[in-house]
């Protein structure tokens, strides 16, 4: 189904696309094979995608969304529930999720970004740009803000802590961050707590621990077994 211009879609089953370079209303759950917007897409209820989720515009959906392939948002992004991607996810403009985030492939998350849940992958999650992360992060790596180096204009950033983490970070191989306050525990096999971080919990280490003399650790980190990550 297409919308160039201004469209409603009733909502139940599509055995099709839904593509929208206009403005687009789904008025209930909808299930279909795929969705490409550029334009704006507000849904009332949930949105299940049996293919891949692009969207260039508005993306606005009260409900859960369900992607069983890619997810891409590079405009303004808000899911009411939750969102489950059986593949890769990314978002590179605001980005805002009103319960937990998980995907099967990597999570690259580069613009403003508020997660009110758990965010969850089952390969590696990078965070670049700001966020706020109200559950817990778990994944294989996890990479937060280690561009920071190279963009010398961050130096000037207003924000002491561009990204908050309320939860644990909890991780099955590397973790990396700067300019992060976790709130709770990171732990994982090699860890980095880079400059302008600061560590509310404890950090468990498996094999490495390196923290940048400008990093704030409040308790005493604790090596850990393999077997206890």
């Amino acid at each position: 189904m297409k919308i160039s211009g201004s469209g409603r879609i009733q909502g139940g089953k599509l055995d099709e696309d839904v593509v929208v370079s206009g403005s687009g209303h789904i008025i209930e759950d909808l299930e279909c094979n795929g969705i490409r917007s550029s334009g704006t897409l507000r849904g009332a209820g949930a949105l299940i995608s049996h293919g891949e989720i692009k969207s260039s515009g508005s993306f606005y959906i009260d409900g859960y969304l369900h992607g069983d392939n890619d997810a891409k948002f590079s405009g303004s992004a808000s899911i009411g529930d939750a969102l489950i991607v059986q593949g890769a996810l990314s978002a590179s403009g605001s980005f805002r999720v009103g319960s937990k985030v998980t995907a099967s492939l990597d999570i690259v998350l580069s613009g403003s970004s508020r997660i009110a849940g758990d965010l969850s992958s089952e390969a590696a999650i990078t965070l670049d740009g700001s966020a706020r992360i109200y559950g817990n992060i778990q994944a294989e790596d996890v990479y937060i803000d280690t561009r920071y180096q190279w963009k010398l204009k961050r130096v000037f950033s207003a924000k002491k802590y561009p990204y908050k983490i309320h939860g644990t970070i909890n991780v099955k191989n590397k973790v990396d961050i700067s300019r992060t306050r976790v709130y709770e525990d990171v732990k994982g096999r090699e860890v980095h707590i880079g400059e302008r971080s600061d560590i509310r919990g404890i950090v468990y280490y498996v094999d490495t621990l390196k923290v940048h003399k400008k990093a704030t650790l409040h308790n005493k980190p604790i090596k850990i077994k393999d077997g206890e990550l």
